[in-house]
């Protein structure tokens, strides 16, 4: 597993601080103007949990204050492996305008809320480990 991001969450499968890390990222276009979007996918260096991960942050460029949230859904194996190809297959990814084969279709999962490989559990929020 490789971690792009230093930041590490709790595991909500293991339970275990600092062990769920954003292992691939990709902005997407935003569902209104003033809101930042990421799809990130996420894996436990632990149990090998994996997650589908939803960074929103809204009010960063307005006078409001700001609101984040940052939900995770469960993914079987096949579904990481789909949404990961996705990912390293965008030219852009810091770049929420691009409009690749790649970002077409995370907006289509996105905008359906039909993820590959997503679990009917209920959603977990990603909580930051202070261990």
């Amino acid at each position: 597993m490789a971690v792009y991001f230093a930041m590490a969450f709790e595991c909500p499968s293991c339970h275990e601080a600092r062990s769920l890390a954003v292992v691939k990222r990709v902005e997407v276009k935003p569902p209104a103007p003033s809101v930042e979007t990421s799809v990130q996918l996420v894996e436990c260096k632990d149990c090998h949990f994996k997650a589908l991960a939803l960074y929103q942050e809204s009010g960063a460029d307005a006078a409001e204050s700001e609101v984040v949230s940052h939900r995770g859904y469960s993914l079987d194996a096949a579904g990481f492996e789909v949404l990961s190809q996705i990912i390293k297959d965008c030219p852009d990814r810091l770049n929420r305008r691009c409009r690749c084969p790649s970002h077409v279709k995370l907006d289509e999962f996105a905008s359906s809320g039909k993820w590959p490989g997503k679990s009917e559990k209920s959603p977990f929020t990603l909580r930051i480990s202070s261990k």
